[in-house]
């Protein structure tokens, strides 16, 4: 909504910086966030989640440009640590009471209290939060770890791309490899060899993707994240035209 919004006000003219934004959901594209603040919006970052009753860390009004790349801080009632395998824990007096079925209510937290979000990210040494993607889009290509949000951050970085999803295909030699579907800014071309280039500069080379993928022209996910389920198969599919 922040992209098509920045879009929109390049067109028309619109002035943004009476406008104040809080964004999170994922991990935030730091092309993104430099552009709004270049904009003039005044931007918090976040990162949360429903069993949170939402907000967990937000960066403060007096931060500088640079934290706007993390999500921040966390807020009053509110614990958060990383594990061993980098996940980010969570607990507090805002953290939910459980899971209802018709069982009753479950409670998957540890006997200490940490509730494991199934997020990776990492603190750095000020304590702000950077979170780098989910652990089960994680896949392993040729014995190296994979992080799908990685070159989808890196992938909007250039100017030709609006949209970008990054899904594992799979490979006799490596196991998984990545491919991408890409939807390009309006009035531009996609052009697959210069994207390779470009990602060069910024991705080591087995994580760049063997093949970019035309944005689905009916592709909906009905929701504000990627079916990656959805999109997995479709590559697939593609993969062998």
């Amino acid at each position: 909504q922040l992209r098509r919004l920045l879009d929109q006000a390049d067109c028309e003219s619109i002035s943004l910086r009476h406008l104040t934004v809080l964004l999170g959901g994922a991990a935030n594209p730091t092309d993104l966030i430099a552009r709004a603040h270049e904009t003039g919006v005044r931007l918090f970052t976040s990162y949360g989640l429903t069993e949170m009753a939402s907000q967990v860390t937000t960066t403060r009004p007096e931060d500088s440009s640079s934290k706007l790349t993390t999500a921040g801080r966390p807020l009053k009632y509110r614990d958060l640590k990383i594990s061993e395998q980098g996940e980010i824990l969570v607990r507090g007096e805002t953290l939910f009471r459980g899971y209802l079925d018709s069982a009753g209510v479950t409670r998957p937290m540890t006997d200490n209290g940490w509730f494991a979000t199934g997020d990776l990210g990492y603190l750095d040494a000020d304590g702000y939060l950077t979170v780098t993607g989910r652990a089960d889009n994680m896949f392993i290509s040729g014995g190296e770890s994979i992080q799908p949000e990685e070159i989808e951050q890196a992938l909007y970085t250039l100017d030709s791309v609006a949209e970008a999803v990054v899904v594992p295909v799979a490979d006799d030699e490596f196991g998984h490899r990545p491919a991408a579907f890409v939807k390009s800014s309006e009035g531009l071309v996609l052009d697959n060899i210069l994207m390779c280039e470009a990602l060069g500069a910024l991705l080591p080379r087995f994580k760049i993707p063997v093949r970019f993928f035309e944005w689905p022209q009916d592709y909906e996910s009905g929701s504000i994240k990627p079916d990656r389920e959805y999109l997995i198969h479709l590559a697939e599919k593609m993969m062998t035209r």
